[in-house]
């Protein structure tokens, strides 16, 4: 998965493939080459063209939910799937209209840390 180069990647799981490893545990070399069928998908050496800004990890799904959770939701339990629906319709919409009204206007947030 780490894997700098295609050529690397496909020498390590060749290299597992002839393993003590696979040949113990047949159902990981199994699962491991399914896993393998979709390396293009996760692989470093395969995401080079992608716009990932040097992070590899998922910082932007962990950030989003903050913001959501934060910001949207007010840290409010929603009891229902009806609630919570009622919270994203609502409460995003307002949150999304004011991100957008901040950027169009040049007003940057200042961060809690430049506050105290």
């Amino acid at each position: 998965m780490n894997a700098v180069t295609e050529a690397e990647g496909q020498d390590r799981y060749s290299a597992f493939q002839v393993s003590a490893v696979s040949q113990e545990y047949p159902q990981f070399a199994e699962y491991l080459g399914t896993l393998w069928d979709r390396c293009k998908e996760f692989c470093l050496a395969f995401r080079k063209g992608l716009p990932v800004r040097g992070i590899n990890t998922n910082n932007f799904v962990e950030s989003g939910m903050r913001i959501l959770t934060e910001n949207v939701l007010d840290r409010a339990r929603a009891f229902n799937v009806v609630q919570l629906l009622d919270f994203l319709v609502t409460r995003y919409d307002s949150y999304m209209k004011k991100r957008l009204l901040d950027v169009a206007h040049q007003r940057r947030p200042i961060p809690a840390a430049q506050l105290s």
